[in-house]
């Protein structure tokens, strides 16, 4: 049976490395936490949104959805004060925690395979070569009936053992001129759980519980949280 993942009274902040993506000399000074775009007040609101501790309302189940080797389940919930928010689980076979971190945190793979064929740029604002924090600009393409969105974006992955945090949320920078097209985005929060996990049966079709695993190292869970004041979700 899979260990299972410690509780915030059990887990602190000391407990997570910050990962950085990119190896790259570092002749920096390390930086302060609280200076920087994401920091350890982030990660703790993501462990809490993750293991439903975060005292916001229930949450409403919308979808499910299984493959022979996928399962993809979605919930929305909309507090009083602020926009809806999405919550989903993605568990996908043979796919190591690395692998889909890499996967979703590689900009130029996004475009250049066009898997993501909404973005339409991306540029490196800052980055810290000690913790791995960055801030980009994203260019975004919506249907039609919406024109481009711009974001402004600060992002950091934390890792505690084979799981890890991806935070990315909007971030203010004065110094990146708005336009009137694109429109920024100025609320936005997308982040993830990334972690290992076994599974029961031989194939997603015949699993009945995603927290009922007990074959070893043959899945990724994804757990995806996000708000956003669009209409439109982004992702």
């Amino acid at each position: 049976q899979a260990p299972a993942q410690p509780s915030l009274t059990q887990a602190t902040a000391a407990d997570h490395l910050a990962v950085v993506p990119r190896a790259k000399a570092a002749s920096s000074v390390a930086p302060v936490e609280e200076e920087l775009a994401v920091s350890t007040p982030d990660l703790m609101h993501l462990r809490r949104v993750v293991e439903e501790k975060d005292g916001g309302p229930a949450w409403t189940h919308m979808m499910d959805r299984t493959l022979p080797t996928f399962r993809y389940q979605a919930w929305k919930r909309e507090p009083q004060n602020g926009p809806p928010q999405y919550r989903s689980s993605t568990i996908f076979e043979d796919a190591s925690p690395d692998v889909v971190r890499d996967f979703f945190w590689d900009d130029d793979f996004r475009i250049s395979n066009t898997w993501d064929d909404m973005l339409l740029e991306h540029e490196t604002l800052e980055e810290c070569a000690k913790t791995g924090t960055m801030v980009v600009r994203w260019v975004r393409k919506f249907p039609f009936f919406c024109s481009d969105r711009e974001y402004v974006i600060g992002r950091r992955i934390w890792a505690s053992g084979k799981t890890y945090y991806c935070v990315t949320k909007s971030v203010p920078r004065p110094s990146v001129p708005r336009s009137s097209k694109p429109r920024r985005v100025d609320l936005y929060y997308s982040s993830w759980c990334i972690r290992p996990g076994i599974i029961p049966v031989p194939s997603m079709a015949g699993s009945s519980s995603l927290a009922d695993f007990a074959r070893p190292m043959n899945l990724h869970l994804l757990l995806f949280y996000q708000l956003n004041q669009e209409t439109v979700m982004v992702q």
